[in-house]
Parts: C-alpha cells; sequence; structure tokens
C-alpha cells in the first residue's frame, strides 16, 4: 500500500523476520522533515495501516495478533 499511494512516504525496508511483538514490519522513511500534514497523508496512511489487517484476513483466513498494533495506530491516527 505504502509503495503506491501517492502521499505516503518511500517505503525503505520491509521484514518478515518476527521483531519482539511484531511479526513483521514495513519502515518508512520520510524525504524531508515535515511539520504540517495533509488529511490526504491522514487518509493514506490509515490505509497503509489497514492495508496489513487486510492481507492478514486474505493469506490467514482470518486475522491474526499481528495486526493489532496496525489497528491501534490507525485509531489513534483516525482520533487525532
Amino acid at each position: 500500500m505504502a509503495h503506491f499511494l501517492p502521499h505516503t512516504d518511500p517505503v525503505h525496508k520491509i521484514s518478515i523476520i518476527a521483531r519482539g511483538q511484531a511479526g513483521g514490519y514495513t519502515l518508512k522513511l520520510p524525504t524531508e522533515d515535515r511539520h504540517m500534514h495533509t488529511k490526504q497523508e491522514f487518509l493514506e496512511e490509515i490505509a497503509v495501516l489497514l492495508g496489513g489487517y487486510l492481507a492478514e484476513e486474505e493469506i490467514f483466513g482470518q486475522v491474526t495478533t499481528g495486526a493489532t498494533s496496525d489497528l491501534r495506530h490507525a485509531t489513534q491516527v483516525a482520533k487525532n
């Protein structure tokens, strides 16, 4: 998702190796320091987070505990 959406930071690294509680992760690094964000950037950040959730549902046929952090972060972005 992050690769295809135009208002997200570029993907720097993807790992499928478990690190702590994460079963894997996608690391995005900003190209510049920003202090202000647009609504579209927030919406695309939520789309990226929910993309991992959806991928688990598609691959495993159910949601695993790996999506917990993504859901929590997406909810926080939406509330803010």
